[in-house]
């Protein structure tokens, strides 16, 4: 999971030479509030609506809404995407950020 936008950098520099697709899963903040509710207890509550805003500014080869896409379909939209060019991370290597 990435935890600020600094780190696409820092994976950038990591994966460097490796065919990377950085996908985001999302889902609109009300079906997360459910989901987040529906999980056992020990979890902190919140954490997907605080993950989704941060989220949301970052970057993505490919967004996957999982309140409309099976996982099925899911999966086939990845492997669909592994044949695009000019991925995130082969676009931020050396950015701000990276080691």
């Amino acid at each position: 999971m990435l935890l600020d936008a600094a780190a696409v950098g820092d994976w950038a520099a990591a994966l460097q030479g490796i065919d990377t697709l950085l996908v985001r899963l999302t889902a609109p903040l009300d079906v997360l509030t459910a989901r987040d509710r529906s999980r056992p207890h020990g979890r902190v509550p919140g954490l997907a609506a605080g993950h989704k805003a941060l989220h949301d500014d970052i970057g993505a080869d490919l967004v996957i809404d999982t309140a409309a896409t099976s996982p099925t379909e899911a999966a086939a939209l990845v492997f669909a995407a592994q044949a695009a060019p000019g991925r995130v991370l082969s676009r931020s290597a050396g950015a701000p950020g990276s080691a």
